[in-house]
């Protein structure tokens, strides 16, 4: 033990930087040829997570991010006044090749400081199946429900319920929840409470979703109240002010900001190894190194955007662009999986009021039972198809092979039958122009798109989502648009509103009039994944099952862009989940560096160790 301590002790203080930096800088010159333990690029929602939790290690982290600290912007803390940092300075506002557009933040915290701060976790079968894309069983491994349900009640301080909450139908069970993580999450102060949620509860439940009282223990198809993460005075808990704000004066963690990380540095060996990362900004380009990890937490879009204009990507692919390869990974940026939604709106009924201000909070997840009537016929017509969706995703690129995107699409359809959500129905309490909508989506698509760089300079990636080339995308979201205008049309809740404005009554309800309708006027949710999966490298795998890249010794990714399928709920609890989960590898691996020990988190000798460190 005596020489253990030693060991770490002297060990510890390597890799510091040779000034050390703290808190927020926009002066790129200060960071350069800096070298610290770990370099985090992108402080988002799964970057400052990461980031704040690796700095309770005696090691010193730099996170780089490409938009400013917006704390203090109204746009961001002032959850009234959401959507008003869409295509704005704060939002990326990736185009993609069919004309839409792909939201997300750009700004400290990420899209958790500019999205609609829901709070929803999915039902257990979609966890339970991740262990299965990399090679694991069913249900068991970090990744398995039971330790990402723990991961994602660390991330949360849970309060329950005021009592007119609870009359006006909030539920909550203790034991689902975490209370002291940093993310705080609560029934919004301006809650709606004037009758048309109960009312949508009871339709629903008439249609065969089941109402759950809190759906953040696993069972996740079901109607109900949901949460949001705001803090005790209705504002916004990002991630920025969650896991940045209260360890900004950490002596080893610094954020340069303002600055765009234009590529990552690597060395060839056996392994590639990534030395460090180039960055530009207003005040120039610079270069910072890493000696530990480089952890990619750009999103879905940018992080394999990065891989590739860094040489690490599908060999021919790069070339054709123009870059020199520098490790053949053909599966960054094929899997991108991105949902798609429809709007059904109605006036209200002269004289109602909604009683809130919002957010919205009612939420009804209909697994394909609920949906169709009777799932039979629904599975088996996607068991028939499961073939041609995975051959369309190769001949579009979006997969290396058939064969693997088979694998994936099979794992996908197993869930959708052990009963997971399907398609979701957002109750909208104010809009569209002051009405009441119904934002409706499909969860789960089959269809498989790519991100793709165009060239080594390029500040965008091709975005090609192949949206509806699965049939039974469209199947669903049709069925979910007829659900909306049923739940409208039904009673309780036709008494809350008037005929319907959209889609309109000229607009028939079969599938003829509908496809066309929804194909012209869908829009994106801006949930994008799957593009560096954590799966098998041979099924178009990026990362393995510790977030590693394939092929490298110390490069990760932990973001969206790892899951490798959706999940049945808004994805920023998941996403904190995921991001807690890898701090604690990335932590074991430093400790594991440091002392010599096997990484193995059960040991009691790294039990021992951990505590020389965090």
């Amino acid at each position: 033990m005596r020489l253990l301590l030693a060991l770490a002790a002297g060990l510890a203080t390597k890799a510091q930087p040779q000034a050390p930096l703290q808190g927020i800088t926009t002066n790129g010159p200060l960071v350069h040829r800096q070298t610290f333990d770990y370099i985090v690029v992108g402080g988002g929602l799964a970057g400052l997570t990461v980031a704040n939790r690796l700095s309770e290690l005696n090691a010193t982290v730099l996170v780089i991010e490409a938009g400013n600290d917006d704390r203090k912007d109204e746009r961001v803390y002032d959850i009234t006044k959401y959507g008003a940092a869409f295509s704005s300075d704060l939002d990326w506002h990736w185009p993609t090749a069919d004309g839409k557009a792909i939201m997300g933040g750009k700004t400290l915290g990420g899209s958790s400081s500019i999205n609609g701060a829901t709070w929803t976790r999915a039902g257990r079968e979609a966890y339970d199946a991740l262990p299965r894309f990399h090679g694991g069983i069913q249900g068991e491994g970090r990744w398995a429900w039971d330790s990402m349900s723990a991961y994602m009640r660390k991330s949360e301080a849970f309060r329950p319920p005021e009592a007119w909450q609870v009359a006006a139908g909030a539920g909550y069970n203790p034991s689902f929840h975490g209370g002291n993580g940093p993310v705080q999450t609560r029934f919004s102060a301006g809650m709606y409470r004037g009758g048309h949620q109960a009312a949508f509860v009871q339709v629903m439940s008439g249609a065969g979703v089941q109402h759950i009282s809190d759906g953040a223990g696993g069972v996740g198809a079901g109607v109900g109240w949901h949460a949001s993460s705001l803090d005790s005075g209705n504002w916004r808990s990002s991630s920025a002010t969650a896991y940045w704000t209260p360890v900004e004066g950490r002596s080893n963690i610094a954020v340069l900001v303002g600055h765009v990380t234009t590529k990552i540095e690597t060395e060839a060996g056996t392994t590639v190894r990534a030395k460090g990362v180039s960055f530009s900004g207003p005040s120039g380009n610079g270069t910072a190194y890493a000696g530990a990890d480089v952890i990619l937490a750009a999103g879905a879009i940018m992080s394999p955007h990065l891989l590739q204009v860094s040489g690490i990507g599908g060999a021919t692919e790069l070339k054709a662009a123009g870059i020199a390869p520098v490790l053949d990974l053909p599966g960054v940026g094929r899997n991108l999986q991105e949902q798609t939604m429809s709007t059904i709106a109605a006036p209200r009924v002269a004289g109602y009021n909604v009683n809130g201000t919002g957010p919205s909070n009612m939420i009804a997840y209909p697994n394909a039972s609920a949906l169709f009537g009777n799932a039979t016929a629904f599975n088996q017509g996607v068991a028939a198809n499961l073939s041609s969706f995975a051959e369309a995703a190769f001949k579009a690129g979006a997969a290396v092979s058939a064969e693997g995107a088979l694998a994936a699409l099979q794992i996908q359809a197993n869930v959708i039958k052990r009963g997971a959500a399907v398609a979701e129905l957002f109750l909208d309490g104010g809009w569209p122009n002051g009405g009441l909508g119904i934002n409706m989506w499909t969860l789960l698509p089959f269809s498989r798109g790519r991100v793709v760089s165009p060239s080594s300079s390029a500040v965008y990636p091709r975005i090609e989502p192949n949206f509806f080339s699965a049939v039974a995308d469209m199947q669903i979201q049709a069925a979910g648009v007829r659900l909306a205008r049923f739940a409208f049309a039904s009673a309780p809740l036709c008494d809350f509103v008037g005929s319907e404005t959209m889609p309109g009554p000229q607009v028939g309800g079969d599938d003829e009039a509908l496809v066309p309708w929804i194909q012209y006027n869908f829009g994106t949710v801006s949930h994008p994944l799957g593009t560096c999966a954590m799966m098998r490298r041979e099924w178009g795998g990026v990362v393995d099952s510790n977030l590693t890249v394939y092929g490298t010794s110390n490069l990760r990714v932990v973001d969206a862009s790892v899951l490798p399928m959706q999940v049945s709920a808004h994805l920023a609890a998941t996403l904190y989940g995921v991001a807690e989960n890898a701090a604690d590898i990335i932590k074991d691996a430093f400790v594991a560096r440091r002392t010599g020990l096997a990484v193995d988190v059960t040991s009691s000798a790294c039990r021992r160790a951990r505590t020389l460190f965090w």
